[in-house]
């Protein structure tokens, strides 16, 4: 009994509402307000996976300090608090 797999797509919704109003882009989206659940068009933004990484290592890190709430509350309950890059983040 061999064949072929039918092969899965992981396709996000993010990616999905980007793709229906701006069409392909080969990079990756961001979420600005770094919820994933909001998948408004403004909230998205196309950046390399180096600034992917990038934003990904900075939230770890502000996580870590307590500067941003844990993502594992609901985004009602997750108050507005930000954590940009200045010289006291030792990267």
């Amino acid at each position: 009994m061999g064949g072929a797999k039918p092969r899965a797509y992981n396709l996000r919704l993010h990616r999905i509402v980007w793709v229906a109003h701006h069409g392909p882009t080969p990079l990756e989206l961001d979420h600005i307000n770094d919820r994933r659940h909001d998948w408004d068009l403004d909230n998205l933004n196309p950046v390399t996976h180096q600034e992917n990484v990038a934003k990904a290592q900075q939230r770890r890190w502000c996580l870590e300090q307590g500067l941003i709430p844990d993502e594992d509350l609901l985004d009602d309950e997750r108050p507005t608090v930000s954590c940009s890059l200045d010289d006291d983040i030792p990267f």
